[in-house]
């Protein structure tokens, strides 16, 4: 069977894809592990108090 071989070729038996040209890898996270990686919703929680703040723009004369 040529036809099977060939495409025996592109498959490895580990679990794992063979990395051709041009390929990223691309991790994915959960949201628990994310915010984990921050430190958790205790560092997050100050930002959300600042959404509502008047926003302070900087006026400043053009000489």
């Amino acid at each position: 069977n040529t036809s099977k071989n060939a495409t025996n070729s592109y498959f490895v038996q580990v679990p794992h894809a063979i990395m051709k040209n041009g390929v990223e890898v691309i991790t994915t996270h959960s949201i628990h592990n994310s915010l984990h990686s921050v430190g958790g919703i205790q560092m997050l929680l100050p930002l959300f108090s600042q959404i509502d703040m008047a926003k302070e723009e900087n006026i400043e004369e053009e000489i």
